[in-house]
């Protein structure tokens, strides 16, 4: 069975790139993620790779997720270029990193029941 927050994992990794400033590496959560500058998009990547290093959990006796973030840069271009999503998406700082905070809570990343604190990152916008 395939978690559909892995999707939501993803979403968030690709959106923001990828310190106890509650993972926000000093940017407002009430900041949308595609007005963040380059800057600010590096200092939130580098903030959640920090605080939700990768780890696995297991999802049964089939299935193991890994959650979080591997070792490796956030900035530069190519591969390590943070990128963010469309202006079109409204997202903020405060739901992407609510929703990594339940996910990386454990169990919660294996289940197909919605998370409600990743509710916002379900908007087709920010695809």
């Amino acid at each position: 069975m395939q978690s559909k927050y892995r999707y939501v994992w993803l979403v968030v990794v690709l959106a923001v790139g990828c310190s106890s400033d509650n993972g926000t590496g000093g940017v407002d959560p009430n900041e949308q993620l595609s007005a963040l500058t380059p800057a600010q998009a590096t200092a939130l990547c580098d903030s959640l790779r920090s605080e939700y290093p990768a780890k696995s959990v297991a999802c049964g006796s089939a299935e193991t997720v890994t959650i979080g973030y591997g070792s490796g840069g956030c900035g530069g271009s190519g591969s390590d270029a943070v990128k963010l999503p469309p202006s079109s998406c409204t997202e903020t700082v405060g739901d992407a990193t609510d929703c990594l905070a339940a996910l990386y809570a454990g169990s919660a990343a294996c289940g197909s029941t919605p998370i409600a604190a990743c509710a916002a990152l379900s908007d087709p916008n920010c695809d």
